[in-house]
């Protein structure tokens, strides 16, 4: 099948569907300045930073728990 009056503005469509061109100056500066291996690492460090500060979190609340249980038990005068 071919295309004799469409097939370059299609393949032209298809180009811009499989690599959209970027939305703004700050996307485009930071697709020509990272490679991909960058971008897993900063990936990385987010994961590890949203795992420590949800752990922190959980203790916090343990520790809130744990305060309001006592206040309970023991009222003040």
């Amino acid at each position: 099948m071919t295309f004799e009056y469409w097939g370059d503005r299609l393949a032209a469509l298809h180009e811009v569907i499989k690599r959209p061109p970027p939305a703004n100056a700050m996307v485009a500066w930071f697709e020509r300045h990272t490679s991909e291996r960058n971008a897993l690492t900063v990936a990385i460090l987010g994961l590890f930073l949203s795992a420590l500060f949800g752990l922190l979190s959980f203790f916090v609340g343990l520790l809130q728990v744990y305060l309001a249980w006592m206040a309970w038990k023991h009222p003040g005068p």
